[in-house]
């Protein structure tokens, strides 16, 4: 392999140890790559303002570019992204947690839409997910249920029809039975909510689908603000 003299250090160096450069009639820089690092750096130290300038204005003529090279390169490395994201983490517990509500907070109906879309697309894995967790957490089930039903009890007043409560139970069992499809006894204005909570009685009942019901959640109810 030819050699060439270096003109910053004066040094003879091999050629794989200089840059490629087009308009030299031989093709390589003049200055070896470790001069060329050298002489980069206190540049940029002697002229960082102008440094950020032009990098900030190549990143933003590559911005496309730079997201769609950066989504492939992740698309290809998905498990060497995983790895990282979870590595920091579970380095920085709280930064993570803190970062989740914000983001949570800031985009809370683009977040309900993403997960019911893959719900949607996604059903029976959905439904699989389901089911394993409740397997796997029956202490967070019961405590559920019981909070439930104390809600209930606390929310029913002394004049509810509790013949006619438990018709729209009944209702929704058959409607289940026949359709093949789940029916839950929906209370049109939430037992619990941040704004409102509603009563345990016939007036306030509706049969929903499943689905329907789970997606509505406390969220929304009649003539909400």
């Amino acid at each position: 392999m030819k050699s060439r003299t270096c003109t910053k250090c004066g040094v003879s160096k091999l050629s794989s140890e200089f840059n490629k450069q087009a308009d030299k009639s031989h093709g390589i820089a003049s200055i070896c790559k470790a001069c060329k690092r050298i002489s980069s750096k206190q540049w940029r130290e002697e002229n960082k303002e102008r440094h950020a300038a032009m990098k900030k204005t190549w990143n933003d003529a590559n911005k496309a570019r730079n997201a769609i090279a950066g989504k492939a390169w992740r698309e290809a490395n998905q498990e060497h992204v995983y790895a990282k994201v979870m590595a920091w983490r579970n380095a920085n517990p709280e930064r993570n947690e803190a970062n989740r509500k914000a983001w949570h907070a800031e985009n809370s109906e683009r977040h309900s839409s993403t997960i019911k879309a893959w719900q949607t697309a996604n059903l029976e894995r959905h439904r699989s997910n389901c089911r394993n967790w409740r397997e796997s957490h029956p202490e967070k089930i019961s405590a559920f249920a019981a909070n439930r039903r104390a809600s209930k009890l606390m929310a029913t007043p002394r004049w509810a029809d509790i013949d006619a409560i438990e018709c729209f139970y009944a209702e929704a069992n058959r409607l289940t039975r026949e359709t093949g499809v789940e029916h839950h006894v929906d209370h049109a204005v939430p037992l619990q909510s941040k704004t409102v909570c509603g009563l345990h009685c016939e007036a306030n009942l509706q049969i929903l689908e499943a689905s329907k019901n789970t997606s509505k959640g406390n969220r929304h109810w009649p003539d909400m603000p």
